[in-house]
């Protein structure tokens, strides 16, 4: 019985006390308070309104009802929510004062048509931005863009900040586009040493970096690590339009982090394209006339196609338009493997320096032969206009009519030269865009019957002996003079020369589909006393189908050109090297 008495006593007494503790507290004095602090964070002076009351239980908290952020200078209500709540310190009430330490928005909507001001600034260390510990229930944020709405919803969200050159420790739950993300960052605090992190994840895209403050002018260092297990996805709700296809295969990348006022470091970078791994560096300075990023990517093997797709559509949509930087890339790989051939020893460079453009592929292998590729010209808001070389020497024509599909072809060697220009505006757009001359030179060029040409015996107006069981011609010679313009070709020249027959074509083909159209003329030796003039008998021809399967066929006159080629053409020259622009 005592004991129910004391604790009916003790409980009143509690009750007594509340209610006199009640009666000292003012709300309308942490309003100005609550106000300038979360004006100094939203970055503009914000009046607070909204009806007020104390609440006790379970801890001494003020409370607003239907609270609004009303900007003081142009009306504009900046936020609003069901509730907002600032913890009182206790210590300070029973002498009389009322101090928040802490605040809880409940269903928050806060409107953002600009950045906030204060990220900057808290990299700087906090500049004067005032103390807070923020909390947020089912929080909402609009941000307004070209005229519309988007929103970000906040399942909870928290934000610490301690004050002048303290740390700040920021972290969320929210879903925007669809994706739910968990979010977490801590800036660090002015002293040097300061830890620092960044963490989000979600979406397929898997972000981490923490290190230290190098020294309170801003510098940090750290590690990076970014992991993107389903490109597409991401690029597709960061709405990066046809260019969200540009990567398929799982992507991750880790560096060593340095950060500072004119720039960002990645050293000792790895990254992971999906059976391909490269090693390398790169470096982004904001200082000097225009901004610089250089870097360098080692390949072992760079796949470009597998079992599962690495690269989608979207690298027909790269847009080639000034980036409004300087480039200095260097990509080199000890086997480029490509769907149906593969480059040994690819080293590639792309400079790009007050609009002019540079880029070149230098004496890569392939077939066991030397190729090479140069790109010299002007990047600018126009698109890409570049004049183009290439050069490729003695490649076994065995081995590149397997890779064409073209069938019959044995042996011998191949050379071919182009020159001509480029002018694009995306970078699937680059290869209906050339033109220029190309020139085809083969050797000692080994056809079997497999082919039209593998056996041309058939053509022979007379034939003085039995033919061989070998249905095989070997060309000394063949040489190709071709007008590119687009996937359009004009091939004005076609030259093959045998022992004892020669042929002459000309006509059109078509790089998209490989067809071809020609037209001209047999030339045989003519084995009577009394020859055609030059000594040879001259049959019109016709050549047409595509270049993995063509049909030869006797023609009339009238169907091919009056005027075959004058043999020879002249042979391939050698491409000189177009001078780098000037720096």
């Amino acid at each position: 019985m005592r004991r129910g008495i004391l604790a009916l006593i003790a409980v009143g007494a509690l009750l007594f006390g509340a209610l006199a503790l009640r009666g000292t507290i003012a709300p309308e004095a942490a309003r100005p308070e609550v106000a300038a602090t979360l004006g100094a964070w939203i970055g503009a002076p914000v009046d607070l309104t909204g009806a007020a009351e104390v609440r006790l239980l379970p801890t001494p908290r003020i409370v607003w009802l239907e609270p609004k952020l009303v900007e003081t200078a142009t009306g504009f209500v900046r936020a609003e929510a069901e509730r907002l709540e600032a913890s009182i310190a206790f210590a300070p009430l029973l002498a009389g004062r009322v101090e928040p330490t802490g605040l809880r928005a409940v269903a928050p909507r806060l409107r953002l048509d600009r950045p906030l001001p204060t990220f900057a600034a808290l990299l700087a260390g906090g500049g004067d931005l005032p103390p807070i510990d923020l909390g947020i229930e089912r929080g909402r944020i609009e941000i307004e863009r070209d005229g519309s709405i988007e929103p970000v919803e906040l399942a909870e969200a928290s934000l610490a900040h301690g004050g002048v050159a303290a740390a700040l420790d920021a972290a969320a739950t929210a879903r925007w586009r669809g994706e739910t993300f968990h979010f977490s960052v801590t800036l660090p605090a002015a002293a040097p040493t300061a830890r620092w992190s960044l963490a989000v994840d979600g979406a397929g895209l898997a972000l981490k970096a923490n290190g230290r403050r190098r020294d309170i002018a801003g510098a940090l260092d750290g590690a990076l690590s970014l992991d993107l297990a389903d490109p597409p996805r991401v690029g597709a709700l960061v709405r990066a339009g046809p260019l969200a296809d540009l990567v398929r295969a799982p992507t991750r990348l880790d560096a060593t982090l340095a950060v500072e006022p004119a720039g960002v470091t990645l050293s000792g970078l790895r990254l992971d394209l999906g059976p391909s791994t490269a090693q390398g560096s790169l470096a982004l300075v904001t200082g000097g006339d225009e901004p610089a990023l250089s870097g360098t990517l080692a390949f072992s093997d760079l796949t470009v196609a597998a079992d599962k797709p690495i690269f989608g559509e979207g690298w027909k949509a790269v847009p080639l338009v000034a980036p409004g930087l300087a480039l200095d890339l260097r990509l080199s790989a000890k086997r480029l493997i490509a769907p149906r051939f593969k480059l040994a020893h690819a080293a590639a460079t792309l400079n790009l320096a007050g609009g002019r453009f540079n880029a070149e592929l230098g004496d890569a292998d392939l077939l066991g032969r030397p190729i090479s590729v140069i790109a010299v010209g002007d990047l600018d808001a126009k698109g890409l206009s570049v004049d183009l070389r290439a050069l490729a020497k003695d490649l076994p024509a065995a081995d590149l009519g397997a890779l064409f599909g073209v069938e019959g072809v044995e042996g011998g060697a191949v050379a071919a030269a182009f020159e001509g220009r480029m002018r694009c505006l995306a970078l699937g757009g680059c290869v209906g865009a050339i033109d220029g001359r190309l020139r085809l030179s083969a050797r000692a060029l080994s056809i079997t019957g497999a082919s039209p040409f593998g056996d041309v015996t058939r053509f022979h107006p007379i034939v003085v002996s039995a033919k061989p069981s070998s249905r095989k011609t070997v060309w000394n010679e063949a040489e190709a003079d071709v007008h590119l313009a687009g996937p359009t070709a004009r091939i004005d020249a076609v030259e093959l020369s045998g022992t004892d027959a020669r042929f002459a074509l000309k006509g059109s083909g078509d790089l998209a589909d490989g067809s071809v159209d020609l037209g001209g003329h047999a030339f045989f030796r003519d084995q009577r006393a009394a020859g055609a003039p030059n000594g040879e008998i001259r049959i019109p021809l016709k050549v047409e189908g595509s270049i993995r399967k063509l049909t030869v066929t006797p023609a009339m006159p009238e169907q091919v050109p009056p005027t075959p080629p004058t043999p020879p053409l002249a042979p391939i020259p050698i491409v000189p090297p177009i001078a780098p622009p000037a720096r």
